[in-house]
């Protein structure tokens, strides 16, 4: 079947994450993934098929629906997630700027000081 995955969806990234620790690399960017009693071969979709976020799977529509759909957690809009977290992480920079800032700030000042003395 052919797959179209608009979500951030990178097999590489996901493979090499620590997570997935049977999945065996294939040629030509596929990937047969193991999972309970299931065996899927997935990879980037044919020429004739081939666009941004197309993928070929050796399954069936109903065993995606059952069993690969929720392992993948195509439920959970991941780019949000990375968004969020990016802008978190923004803040957080922020905050440790200003942090720095004002502990260089106190540092001279405390200097200044001493240097009157």
């Amino acid at each position: 079947m052919i797959l179209t995955i608009k979500d951030d969806f990178n097999l590489d990234k996901i493979a090499k994450s620590g997570q997935c620790f049977r999945w065996r690399p294939l040629k030509d960017g596929f990937w047969k993934i193991p999972y309970r009693d299931r065996l899927l071969t997935i990879g980037p979709a044919p020429r004739a098929e081939k666009g941004p976020g197309k993928y070929q799977l050796s399954c069936t529509q109903e065993e995606f629906d059952h069993v690969w759909y929720p392992y993948f957690d195509f439920a959970t809009d991941y780019r949000t997630v990375r968004g969020r977290i990016d802008e978190e992480m923004k803040d957080f920079s922020r905050e440790v700027d200003n942090m720095i800032d004002s502990s260089i700030i106190e540092r001279i000042v405390s200097e200044r000081i001493s240097d009157l003395y």
